[in-house]
């Protein structure tokens, strides 16, 4: 029973973690074209400056081979204890960065 909810909590995680990154994707994208943010990461940075499409469809495909290895990584999790330390820890950072988004775009669309 331990087993099986782990291995639906590493696939919660998996698709959690591809779905932070998509609206990260398209935050960034937004908050970019207004000057309001700035990327942090300078690869993606780069990426974003070559086209921002670029950047957003990398971000995209990012997600969906997050939720391909979630698929095949679920079925062995119990031998993969640092992947699911790893999408814990990633999920426990990237969520105070989608909250950023969130706060920025409140305060873009709903000040007054």
């Amino acid at each position: 029973m331990r087993v099986s909810m782990n291995r639906k909590l590493i696939g919660f995680l998996f698709i959690y973690l591809a779905l932070l990154n998509v609206f990260d994707a398209f935050a960034t994208a937004h908050g970019l074209s207004l000057n309001k943010i700035r990327e942090m990461n300078p690869y993606m940075n780069e990426i974003y400056h070559i086209h921002p499409l670029l950047f957003i469809t990398l971000k995209i495909s990012l997600s969906i081979l997050l939720i391909c290895m979630g698929v095949i990584w679920g079925s062995m999790i119990r031998k993969k204890r640092f992947i699911s330390s790893l999408i814990i820890l990633a999920s426990i950072i990237y969520t105070p960065v989608c909250l950023t988004h969130i706060y920025w775009l409140t305060q873009h669309y709903f000040s007054y």
